[in-house]
């Protein structure tokens, strides 16, 4: 009996064994089919173009990239030190640099006309450059703001625009004057009784007016290939000249703190005043001339008449001094 209860557990068993043998090779081939109708579909996708015949080339990258996470991104054999770039993030930089000097190198007609004014080195504040290329100006401004994000025009401080690259108006003066030689005159760009250039379009000048000496701070604007005067600036009688330099250190420790409401340093005159003021461009020393408000029960208000100097034009303007008085002595 023993013996027969042996032999009928062994055939239990070695049928069960035989089903669960079945049970795994059904599977096997089961995955063997998928994994072929899984390849033949993605030759049937890569082989495929599409209506602009680019389909199976852009496919099969998106394959080969899909392909990529299963080798970690690392090559065969490296020990897993290189990684394999992916080909997507590869052409970007490329795109981007061919972009970028594509969106360099192409300008509008008004674009390189608006170039052109400007490529000379001298600079200029929109409304010059309007009048010359008889474009209007708020499209002169729109177009220069354009050619400066492109990196192809450059403004400067006092509202001016060069292009980029363009040598500078001293670097010009002085090519020229090394030209000429030593006997050249290096002052031929500044105009008639200017003393001292503050910068390249703004000069201090000393005039006489009906038997009165004048200390003249001007911003001049090239017409024609000359400098002429601008409506920025204003004429200081010598005593007010004199005033200019009351308080120096005032000045100078008032500027980096310098706020929108302009804080008076020295009274030149009733209505005339040196102050210290930011409207957001950086702080500028105004010398300017006031008028009395009516409607605001008398109180001064800052006019038109007068010029904002940066802090490096106001040291040049005091480090004339000595030019200047020389020039009122004559």
């Amino acid at each position: 009996h023993s013996r027969s209860f042996v032999f009928l557990i062994e055939v239990v068993m070695s049928d069960s064994c035989v089903a669960e043998l079945d049970v795994l090779r059904a599977k096997k081939r089961s995955f063997a089919l998928l994994e072929e109708e899984t390849a033949a579909e993605e030759e049937d996708l890569v082989a495929a173009p599409d209506s602009d015949g680019a389909a199976a080339s852009s496919l099969a990258v998106a394959v080969a990239v899909t392909k990529v996470p299963k080798l970690e991104h690392t090559l065969p054999g490296n020990g897993g030190g290189v990684d394999v770039a992916d080909p997507e993030e590869a052409s970007q930089p490329k795109e981007e640099a061919q972009q970028q000097q594509q969106s360099s190198s192409s300008t509008t007609p008004e674009e390189t006309i608006v170039l052109s004014a400007i490529s000379d080195g001298m600079p200029r504040k929109a409304q010059e450059i309007a009048k010359a290329t008889k474009l209007e100006k708020k499209v002169v401004n729109s177009i220069l703001y354009k050619l400066a994000s492109r990196g192809l025009a450059v403004k400067h401080e006092d509202f001016t625009w060069t292009a980029k690259g363009a040598p500078s108006q001293a670097k010009q003066e002085a090519g020229a004057a090394g030209a000429a030689g030593p006997s050249s005159n290096t002052t031929a760009a500044k105009p008639e009784n200017a003393v001292v250039a503050l910068d390249t379009r703004r000069f201090v000048s000393v005039s006489s007016f009906h038997g009165k000496s004048l200390v003249d701070i001007r911003e001049f604007y090239v017409d024609g290939g000359e400098l002429k005067p601008g409506k920025k600036g204003i004429s200081l009688t010598t005593e007010q000249w004199e005033k200019l330099g009351q308080d120096i250190d005032g000045v100078s420790n008032s500027l980096p703190g310098a706020t929108k409401e302009a804080k008076t340093i020295v009274d030149l005159s009733a209505k005339r005043r040196l102050s210290v003021v930011n409207l957001g461009g950086g702080p500028r020393v105004d010398i300017r001339e006031y008028y009395v408000a009516e409607k605001e029960g008398g109180a001064l208000k800052p006019g038109k008449k007068g010029i904002s100097l940066t802090a490096d034009q106001w040291e040049k303007l005091i480090a004339s001094t000595e030019a200047v008085n020389e020039a009122l002595s004559r």
